[in-house]
C-alpha cells in the first residue's frame, strides 16, 4: 500500500476477499496480495483525514453474517477478532481527534449466537454472606462456555463454507461419507464420527449442492421449522453449546435462542 494521498480504488478479489479465518493464516505470508481489514481501514484514515473538510469512513466486517448463517462458530469468532482489532485502532485514532464521531452498529443479527447456556440444575446455589444474600441463595441465570473451547474454536483452519465447498467440487465416485468426515476433521478441532457424516449424507442425498449446508426442519440438532447448518448439529455436541438455527431478521418471528450440554429435546423450551 505506497499510495499516500489522492482519490484511491482497491479492487482485491473478483467477489469476496479473505475470510476472517483465511486472513489470520495468511496475515504473516510474504506474498500476500490481500490487504487485511485493520490495513485497510488504517490507510483509508491516512489519506481521508488529510482533508480539510473533514471525512466519512464506512468500516464493514461483513463475513460474519455469512459465518453465522451457516453456524460457523469459528469463522464467528475470527470474524468477530478480527473486527475487535479494526475497533481498536479506530478508538485510538479518535481519542486523538477530539471533533470526530465513532458509531458502531449492525444491519441486523443472524443466529442468535452466544455463548452462555442453562441447563436444569447445573450448578448448585451458594449461600453468600452479607445482608442482599441472607434470605436468597446467590444463583446464576446463566452458564458460560469455557476459554478453551474459544481456544479450539480458534484453531479452526477452513469455514464451513470453504470445507463444503472444496467436498462439493471432487469427483462424485469419491464424494463419501469417510471423505467428509476426513475433510471435516482435518479443519476443526471438534471431530465427528463416521456415522454422524453418514447421517449429512443421507441429508444430503438428493439435494442441491449449494442447500448441502441446510436443510429444513433437521430435528436432531433442535426441533424447529427454522433451517439449520447440518454440520452445527455434531459440532454443538462436542462444544457443549446450543446455537440457535439460523434466522435473517424476521418481523415478528425471535426464537428462543437455546443453549445446553446435553442434546435431549425434552430440555429445550419454546418461547
Amino acid at each position: 500500500m505506497a499510495i499516500q494521498n489522492g482519490k484511491v480504488l482497491g479492487l482485491f478479489a473478483p467477489s469476496y476477499t479473505l475470510n476472517g479465518i483465511e486472513e489470520h493464516l495468511s496475515e504473516s505470508t510474504p506474498s500476500r496480495t490481500i490487504p487485511k481489514l485493520l490495513e485497510m481501514t488504517e490507510r483509508s484514515l491516512q489519506i481521508l483525514s488529510q482533508n480539510k473538510n473533514g471525512f466519512f469512513l464506512m468500516v464493514e466486517g461483513g463475513q460474519i453474517d455469512i459465518a453465522a448463517y451457516g453456524n460457523d462458530a469459528g469463522t464467528v469468532l475470527h470474524e468477530m477478532v478480527r473486527f475487535d482489532r479494526t475497533l481498536k485502532l479506530l478508538f485510538d485514532w479518535v481519542n486523538k481527534h477530539d471533533d470526530t464521531l465513532l458509531v458502531i452498529t449492525a444491519d441486523h443479527e443472524t443466529g442468535g449466537f452466544g455463548f452462555s447456556y442453562k441447563s436444569p440444575n447445573s450448578t448448585p446455589p451458594l449461600t453468600l454472606s452479607g445482608p442482599l444474600f441472607a434470605k436468597t441463595p446467590y444463583e446464576s441465570k446463566f452458564e458460560y462456555g469455557s476459554y478453551q473451547i474459544l481456544d479450539k474454536l480458534f484453531e479452526q483452519k477452513k469455514s464451513y463454507e470453504k470445507i463444503f465447498s472444496e467436498f462439493e467440487t471432487i469427483d462424485s465416485k469419491a464424494r463419501t461419507s469417510e471423505h467428509l468426515r476426513n475433510l471435516i476433521n482435518e479443519s476443526t478441532q471438534f471431530p465427528i464420527s463416521l456415522s454422524e457424516a453418514q447421517e449429512i449424507m443421507e441429508l444430503y442425498s438428493g439435494q442441491e449442492p449449494s442447500t448441502f449446508r441446510f436443510r429444513q426442519g433437521y430435528a436432531p440438532f433442535l426441533q424447529t421449522t427454522s433451517k439449520g447448518n447440518l454440520l452445527a448439529s455434531p459440532s454443538s455436541a462436542r462444544l457443549g453449546i446450543r446455537k440457535l438455527m439460523e434466522i435473517h431478521s424476521k418481523a415478528g418471528f425471535a426464537p428462543d435462542t437455546r443453549y445446553g450440554p446435553t442434546l435431549n429435546p425434552e430440555l429445550i423450551l419454546d418461547p
